[in-house]
């Protein structure tokens, strides 16, 4: 009895390790992100986190970029999220971001929209609402200090807070 007892929590761990989960009122905080798993916010959406990189131009609005400066990068962290309500949503004003260098030091940032093709050269202008069980994709940037992503000796951390829920990646432990 013992044996299948284990068994079976064993069975569930390993069905369940794949997707986190938050239920509806309940907030969620993730202090290490994993690429490519599936975070659930109950009837709000799945977040999963793609890739991480520092680059110096953001394309935006067709313009010709924003540059972060000889003095600067952009943190760059890509994001997918699939709408989970009944209805058509917005995400873009319930997500915000901010990167934390050495405990002590913060640095804002912003949270844009890809188009369908995840295509950097053709940014959304404002933001394209997503019908239920669709994915938008989406980019949050934070433009750092060349000292701060030099420094590989304090560690950095990149939070992106969704709909009151926060979602740390570590960039730097």
């Amino acid at each position: 009895m013992k044996k299948f007892f284990v068994l079976a929590v064993v069975f569930c761990a390993v069905l369940c390790a794949g997707l986190a989960c938050a239920d509806e009122g309940e907030k969620m905080t993730i202090d290490d992100v994993t690429f490519g798993k599936a975070y659930k916010i109950k009837g709000y959406a799945v977040v999963t986190f793609e890739e991480f990189s520092f680059i110096d131009v953001v394309v935006q609005n067709n313009a010709p970029g924003i540059r972060s400066g000889n003095e600067a990068d952009f943190a760059y962290l890509t994001f997918d999220m699939r709408n989970l309500a009944k209805k058509e949503a917005k995400f873009l004003g319930n997500i915000s971001v901010k990167v934390i260098y050495d405990d002590e030091y913060e640095y804002y940032g912003f949270v844009k929209q890809f188009d369908y093709n995840r295509s950097i050269s053709e940014p959304i202008r404002g933001e394209i609402p997503l019908d239920p069980m669709y994915t938008g994709h989406y980019v949050s940037c934070c433009a750092l200090p060349n000292f701060v992503i030099q420094d590989q000796s304090a560690p950095l951390r990149m939070i992106i807070t969704i709909n009151g829920h926060e979602f740390t990646y570590h960039i730097r432990k």
